[in-house]
């Protein structure tokens, strides 16, 4: 738990964030998000070609995002953006998200992208074409990697599972978040209600050095089972309204199951902007499209006769 006079200064930071980024996501439209997400992507190249260092990154890259599964949260929201963009740059679109999305070799990139492909399908059977292109590209990885000085172990374990080497394929499971999760569950358990306080699950609270790499554990082990609920709530309200207008917004329903399923593996949601600036902009679309929908009231005003549309 940091001094109280730090605490406050990271207090007031968060809120100006909250105010001032749901003001600009406002006026963030989805093709301007597109971008951004795409020159996010793109600095997953410059990872690999400028600051490459093979021995040590072990064929993962996450470009501006220092860690590689921050780097595939931001290839997965392109790739769901990438619905709504004009037809005749989609399927390059998807290309590049899918191909700089498994270079990070994030898990929850690959699961949040087949959701998303079985998604598409309901939108239109043409969609199913992209399951194809991505286990092309993964092949092509698959070769790619036996040039590496230091191999990609889970590159390696994908390979061995699509070969059905079991024995090998089992590695996959090796350094899973289960293991992480499992340091804080004593703590959870000896605190459930009101939770074990600020910062309490993070890298330097009560299970140093690791966090506990889960945004729902840490609001619960750090604040109780309350904000916990409140939290899930609004995430499954945002799913439900999402599913309602997934034929008009996509991209609405697709990002907000794949954020929801980051935050499985991350803990740094509260002090990383971009993620908070996502579910902002998502907020903002539902609330937008919710707004469209409703029906217009016609006031008629009797002295004149007249009617006015509200």
């Amino acid at each position: 738990m940091p001094e109280t006079k730090e605490f406050i200064i990271i207090v007031i930071k968060y809120f100006i964030v909250i105010w001032g980024g749901y003001e600009v996501m406002r006026k963030t439209t989805s093709k301007e998000m597109w971008v951004f997400m795409l020159i996010g992507a793109i600095s997953i190249l410059g990872n690999m070609f400028l600051f490459n260092n093979p021995l040590k990154d072990g064929g993962r890259y996450s470009g501006f995002y220092l860690d590689p599964n921050n780097g595939g949260l931001i290839c997965i929201m392109g790739f769901a953006l990438t619905f709504v963009m004009p037809k005749k740059i989609q399927l390059l679109g998807k290309i590049i998200f899918t191909m700089l999305g498994l270079f990070t070799f994030s898990r929850t990139f690959i699961v949040s992208w087949l959701i998303m492909n079985l998604l598409s399908i309901k939108l239109s059977l043409k969609n199913a074409k992209m399951l194809g292109l991505g286990f092309a590209l993964l092949s092509t990885l698959l070769v790619y990697n036996e040039f590496l000085p230091k191999k990609n172990q889970r590159l390696e374990n994908l390979g061995a599972m699509i070969s059905g080497n079991e024995e090998k394929a089992k590695e996959l499971n090796k350094d899973s978040r289960l293991e992480t999760w499992a340091r804080y569950y004593d703590f959870l358990l000896d605190k459930p209600i009101f939770g074990n306080g600020y910062a309490a699950f993070g890298g330097n609270g009560v299970a140093p050095p690791v966090g506990v790499h889960n945004t729902y554990l840490l609001i619960w082990g750090e604040a109780g089972i309350i904000p916990l609920l409140i939290f899930l709530m609004y995430l499954a309200s945002l799913i439900r309204k999402g599913y309602a207008i997934f034929k008009k917004t996509p991209q609405v329903l697709m990002m907000t199951l794949a954020l929801s399923l980051f935050l499985l593996t991350n803990h740094n949601f509260f002090t990383t902007d971009y993620s908070i600036m996502i579910l902002l902009w998502l907020h903002i679309q539902i609330y937008q499209e919710n707004k469209k929908s409703e029906p217009k009231k016609v006031v008629s005003h009797d002295k004149k006769h007249r009617s006015y549309v509200v």
